[in-house]
């Protein structure tokens, strides 16, 4: 039996894909949020409380914000018995969440899985960075690791990564969403008053396919696009000068730099 606290659009999207895959059918997944609302996007039972919800199911999936992680956790480990809770698997899908941290907090060493998804999630088509401590066995991390693959492509790495990974799958949707603005605006700059995302969405979308199914580096494919003393090398050497591949990692940085805050302000709450 697999349970969710939290019922938001991480956790829709990782039900409805559960279930669009044959993983598990509706009586096999049991729900929990405060929101009573959420409940009516699924046919699913939900549980009286989070207490019920955690006897009840055998993989547990905290998906509420990192913020009262602490909150969830205490609740569990006052109100669930600390042998009933040793047998289950917790899986995190918190920014800043150590898998020591929850075990923590339950005052219990159980198997807790950690995964960083990202919201395209959402359409099936997901990144997600999966990670178990020792208390997980390799038939359950696989187990978890294949819902997540049933969502897009799922890779397995340390635990000492997830913090740094945020930047590289957790929030990068935003920066193709911020170039494709960017390129809006610089369209609508030089006088194009016609809708042009479409042909931008199709770029990204292309060029994704050809770096997936080409041997090619991305350099290489850079070459391909880059005839010399062309249009594509005056914009790409505009991109240098203003040292555009810094500032992507710089910005990935200061997202690395918030995860380890995130983790921090948690760890002394």
């Amino acid at each position: 039996m697999l349970g969710f606290i939290g019922v938001g659009n991480m956790a829709s999207a990782i039900i409805t894909g559960i279930l669009n895959k044959g993983l598990y059918s509706e009586k096999d997944i049991k729900i929990y949020d405060k929101d009573t609302d959420k409940y009516k996007k699924f046919n699913l039972t939900p549980s009286e409380s989070i207490k019920d919800l955690c006897i009840e199911s055998d993989m547990i999936f905290l998906c509420v914000k990192p913020q009262i992680y602490t909150d969830v956790l205490e609740e569990i480990s006052c109100s669930v018995p600390k042998e009933l809770i040793e047998k289950k698997v917790f899986i995190s899908i918190a920014a800043g969440i150590s898998t020591s941290f929850i075990c923590r907090k339950l005052s219990v060493k159980t198997a807790v899985i950690r995964v960083m998804p990202n919201t395209p999630l959402l359409i099936g088509e997901g990144a997600s960075a999966i990670c178990k401590n020792e208390f997980a066995n390799d038939d359950t991390f696989s187990n978890v690791a294949d819902i997540f693959s049933s969502l897009g492509v799922c890779k397995k790495l340390e635990e000492d990564t997830m913090n740094k990974i945020i930047a590289v799958n957790g929030s990068s949707p935003a920066y193709v969403y911020l170039l494709a603005k960017a390129m809006c605006n610089g369209a609508l700059a030089q006088g194009i008053q016609d809708d042009i995302l479409p042909l931008i969405i199709q770029t990204i979308i292309g060029s994704a396919k050809m770096m997936e199914q080409s041997s090619l580096t991305p350099d290489q494919l850079i070459k391909m696009v880059a005839s010399p003393n062309g249009t594509t090398l005056a914009a790409l050497q505009s991109f240098e000068d203003d040292d555009f591949c810094g500032i992507v990692a710089r910005a990935m940085q200061q997202c690395t730099n918030r995860a380890e805050e995130i983790a921090e302000e948690i760890e002394n709450n």
